[in-house]
């Protein structure tokens, strides 16, 4: 049964979502267009919070744990990553053609995060990062698609690296320093630079 929540759509705010609780349960409302739609905030794979999810202009909303994803319009929910493991940080290129993640296989004894990228459909799942032995965070896709960025962690830094078809994965950075909060532009990258000898973040 439905029942009215007293929320108007203004108040979902820029960001379009707000959370709120009914009946002792979280519910997730995400504004499209002039279409507003609910969806309990707990992913039921393994309860993950939806309102920290990626939501597409098809109306569907990527969890970002591992991810499920949710046809809002049509209710229908679709897992896109069939090979059991621990998968995440999901990243829809800007055409909406092709994902981005991060994870490993069940069978990987390493346990060590991968770059991964598929088509929007799950399929093409393929190893982006093979022989590179750091752990992808943050992955960012540029402006126009044709490149992925993200940090890793090396010997006590983190730098920013690249990774592009054909190119494979380069290192942008390589001084003695921590390197967070990356924005992709067109032509330019900025990031928060914190020196290991200083400890004082600065702008890039």
């Amino acid at each position: 049964m439905l029942s009215p929540t007293g929320i108007s759509r203004e108040s979902l705010g820029q960001s379009g979502r707000k959370v709120f609780r009914q009946d002792g349960k979280q519910v997730l409302l995400i504004a499209a267009g002039d279409r507003v739609f609910a969806i309990a905030n707990r992913c039921p794979h393994e309860g993950y919070p939806l309102s920290e999810g990626t939501f597409g202009p098809d109306c569907v909303l990527t969890c970002n744990w591992h991810n499920w994803k949710f046809d809002l319009a049509s209710g229908a929910v679709n897992r896109l990553t069939k090979t059991t493991g621990s998968w995440g940080q999901p990243a829809v290129s800007p055409d909406g053609k092709t994902i981005a993640y991060v994870g490993y296989t069940k069978t990987d004894t390493n346990h060590v995060m991968e770059l991964w990228t598929m088509s929007a459909d799950g399929g093409n799942a393929t190893l982006q990062s093979q022989g590179f032995d750091r752990e992808p965070r943050g992955i960012k896709w540029a402006p126009d698609g044709g490149a992925l960025y993200f940090t890793a962690e090396d010997r006590g830094s983190i730098h920013l690296y690249s990774w592009s078809r054909g190119k494979g994965i380069r290192q942008l950075t390589n001084a003695p320093e921590v390197l967070l909060s990356p924005t992709i532009g067109k032509g330019a990258i900025a990031a928060v630079r914190s020196a290991r000898s200083s400890g004082t973040p600065t702008p890039v």
